[in-house]
């Protein structure tokens, strides 16, 4: 696979993750809240591409 149009084309996502605040702290909750955003920041270039890196 190859890129095309790598430099006139830039893709942004934004994610949310939304949890009612009664249940940030119960500990499943929070276990599947830490995880998500290991997984994101892990793959952060596979999901952003290399190129929309931040810090």
């Amino acid at each position: 696979m190859v890129r095309l149009l790598a430099a006139e084309v830039n893709l942004v996502r934004d994610w949310w993750l939304v949890v009612h605040q009664d249940l940030q702290r119960v500990p499943r909750i929070r276990a599947a809240i830490d995880f998500i955003i290991e997984i994101m920041r892990r793959d952060r270039s596979v999901m952003m591409g290399p190129s929309n890196l931040i810090g």
